[in-house]
């Protein structure tokens, strides 16, 4: 896959975010929506977002890796159509989000403990500091074989 992603409905607040996130992460981000101005453009613009006004289908030329569709698209728009026709990778903004800030899991949650945030073995200190779990209570002993995990429930419609 390709490390281009194209926004869809790039000047909302939500989007907007989610396109800066991406292209700190290392991205090459591109966009467009129907009503581009400031601020959002101007904050866009100027970290090297280039936008498109309008949805056309000339816009997936040449074909990113993945494209994010905001929620005020649908089904009609010369976009959207010529995306699901060439059968380019395609997200939702809250699977964007996903993709882009990982939940915390277990695996990371004793990733982080075991190893730190700079990946040197790190030994003496309390898991309970690093990782605040707000619904536990402190100052209780807690059973050395208890496990957590995060249940992540999806449809596939």
């Amino acid at each position: 896959m390709s490390d281009h992603i194209h926004i869809l409905g790039i000047c909302g607040t939500f989007m907007a975010g989610l396109a800066l996130l991406a292209r700190e992460s290392g991205f090459s981000v591109t966009g467009s929506d129907r009503n581009i101005y400031p601020p959002m453009s101007t904050q866009l613009l100027n970290s090297d977002i280039p936008l498109v006004d309008g949805y056309d289908s000339e816009q997936l030329s040449p074909p990113p890796g993945c494209v994010v569709v905001g929620n005020a698209l649908s089904r009609g728009q010369p976009v959207i159509e010529a995306m699901l026709d060439s059968g380019i990778p395609v997200n939702t903004h809250p699977g964007g989000l996903k993709v882009l800030v990982p939940p915390p899991n277990l695996l990371n949650r004793a990733q982080s403990v075991v190893f730190g945030h700079q990946g040197v073995l790190v030994s003496d200190q309390d898991p309970l500091k690093l990782l605040p779990l707000p619904w536990r209570s402190n100052n209780i002993k807690y059973a050395s074989n208890e496990i957590y995990l995060d249940v992540i429930e999806s449809i596939d419609a």
